[in-house]
């Protein structure tokens, strides 16, 4: 038999979870959820300091790259959330090693059944699109000025592969860290989805207010399938494919 999880408290008998439970492991206790809480938030917190203030040290640094080709890779790859996805993977890996977080490599992986995580994250992906697209098309035929306009565009391979990076370091920040850290103290996934969502549109604040607002409802389908794969890398192909296909049709202010 194991050790007990320091700060666990028995899980009440006959107890269930659903295809989109919470991440498994005994009940905390008030204070180590206290505790799981505060670290996580403390370790997002470098999201407002001091990552804007290296970011801006880093590209000095580098002779401040443009935005374009190679340097768009570079500002993805090292200025934009890769401080804070370090401090969170190693916050998750502390809280992981008490027992108090599910494990990290459990969730980097392809899930229990990796054909249906990829099938998730590429129906998803591909949906949260589409529907993107005709919400906004909608919205223009109806007269209503919103900033975003249904406009084709070329594929911008540089920009796909900065995506690559920066997504996946925002999947383990908001949907590794912050949304299991919701859902194993709160014990409600819905929650964990709802709030990470939330936090995840209201940081981009490179766009407009309906933009975030589309950019939340996305976060909230990210992790929706995250849970019900139990793995980053489906939330990962639905952040991929959105922020390749979404600019091929819609103009968007702000983009980066």
């Amino acid at each position: 038999m194991g050790r007990p999880v320091e700060g666990a408290v028995p899980a009440e008998a006959g107890s269930t979870s659903s295809s989109m439970a919470q991440p498994p492991g005994p009940a905390l206790t008030v204070r180590v959820r206290l505790l799981v809480l505060a670290a996580a938030a403390l370790a997002f917190s470098t999201h407002f300091f001091p990552s804007p203030q290296l970011r801006v040290w880093l590209a000095r640094l580098a002779g401040d790259p443009s935005m374009v080709g190679p340097g768009r890779v570079f500002c993805h790859l090292f200025l934009f959330s890769t401080l804070t996805a370090l401090v969170s993977f190693a916050v998750w890996s502390l809280l992981a090693a008490r027992g108090w977080l599910p494990r990290p490599r459990e969730w980097f992986g392809p899930g229990p059944r990796p054909v249906a995580t990829a099938v998730h994250g590429v129906i998803a992906g591909v949906a949260l699109s589409a529907f993107f697209v005709g919400l906004v098309a909608a919205v223009s035929a109806a007269g209503v000025t919103t900033g975003l306009r249904v406009a084709l565009s070329r594929f911008d391979g540089w920009d796909a592969v900065a995506n690559l990076f920066s997504n996946f370091y925002e999947e383990i920040v908001y949907r590794g860290l912050m949304l299991l850290t919701i859902v194993r103290v709160s014990g409600r996934p819905w929650l964990g989805v709802i709030l990470s969502s939330l936090v995840f549109g209201l940081v981009h604040t490179q766009y407009g207010i309906v933009m975030m607002s589309t950019v939340a409802i996305g976060g909230a389908a990210m992790a929706w399938v995250c849970l019900r794969t139990r793995s980053l890398w489906s939330a990962w192909a639905v952040h991929m494919l959105t922020d390749i296909l979404v600019p091929l049709f819609i103009g968007i202010p702000g983009a980066r």
